[in-house]
């Protein structure tokens, strides 16, 4: 009876660590999401949210972004609040997007939706069409590169004004600021793993007027997809009297020279960030990459000097 009894012990503590385990190790994700006001998520292909994302505050979709649910963009819940906010920049395909007009129930603000790409088109016969426009969009808003491959779709279901913007811009003006990456010259043949950015804002900018939940995208030659910061740091450094922000950010290299074909030998990059205000910055450098060269000279000049010497 005693060996029975610890079996049972034994068998229950196994399906208990095994229950752990899988608790433990399954990926970072959640049934139905809620965002506040105030408040800001990034979703992309890291992180996948399987029920409804309901949005109050700011929700900012990246390539790759997958919503299992309806994503709900209510208006502001009193008078002059504002509603939510969603900037698109990628998606899994399927994704459904609801955009709800004020009530008497929510009387605040209407949310505010921008989607970002080179083209557009409205469903599989519509002309394809350049940003920036706005207009009220039913059914699926399909987002073209510039050969009107489509990059992802998006299943409006509320007819109202949706902003078509390119990428990295905005309805305010952007504020330039420097950019410093290494490294500037690439080798095809041996290819670091990241690339190094360094951004220093203008003048009067502190490190509380930056967005820290909007993290850094690197733009090649204006494609469609940024590639987002894999790490950022921010530092506020004096110098001469004079107090700049600047952000430190690592990219990953293979999505950067997924822009690049064989043929190219200089990149100009972008790197943009967003202040609380939501206003944008950017910072503009260029990046050369060197192929292998065949050495057919090597032939030629043996063969000059063979007969010079004759």
């Amino acid at each position: 009876m005693e060996k029975k009894n610890n079996s049972l012990r034994v068998v229950s503590s196994s399906v208990l660590y095994g229950f752990l385990a899988i608790l433990l190790c399954a990926p970072n994700v959640r049934a139905d999401v809620s965002i506040p006001s105030g408040k800001t998520l990034d979703i992309d292909y890291d992180y996948d949210v399987q029920g409804f994302l309901e949005v109050f505050g700011t929700a900012n979709l990246y390539p790759g972004a997958s919503v299992g649910g309806e994503i709900y963009v209510l208006p502001g819940t009193a008078t002059d609040a504002p509603g939510g906010t969603v900037n698109v920049y990628g998606c899994a395909p399927g994704n459904i997007l609801w955009v709800l007009e004020p009530t008497t129930f929510q009387p605040g603000l209407p949310p505010v939706v921008t989607v970002y790409g080179q083209r557009f088109q409205i469903g599989e016969e519509g002309e394809p069409f350049d940003p920036p426009d706005d207009r009220p969009i039913s059914g699926t808003l399909n987002v073209l590169d510039k050969s009107e491959d489509v990059l992802f779709s998006l299943w409006i279901a509320s007819d109202i004004d949706i902003h078509l913007r390119a990428p990295g811009s905005t309805e305010k003006e952007r504020l330039e600021a420097e950019l410093w990456v290494s490294p500037k010259v690439m080798y095809r043949q041996r290819r670091r793993p990241v690339v190094f950015a360094t951004l220093r804002l203008p003048e009067g900018i502190t490190k509380d007027d930056v967005d820290r939940d909007c993290p850094l995208l690197l733009y090649a030659d204006e494609n469609e997809g940024g590639v987002k910061a894999n790490y950022q740091r921010m530092f506020q450094s004096c110098r001469r009297k004079t107090s700049r922000v600047k952000i430190f950010a690592f990219f990953n290299m293979a999505k950067l020279l997924e822009a690049a074909d064989d043929n190219c030998e200089e990149m100009q990059l972008q790197v943009c960030g967003r202040l609380e205000t939501g206003q944008e910055f950017y910072g503009s450098d260029t990046f050369r990459i060197v192929s292998p060269r065949r050495r057919h000279w090597r032939g030629r000049v043996n063969m000059k000097s063979k007969y010079r010497h004759r």
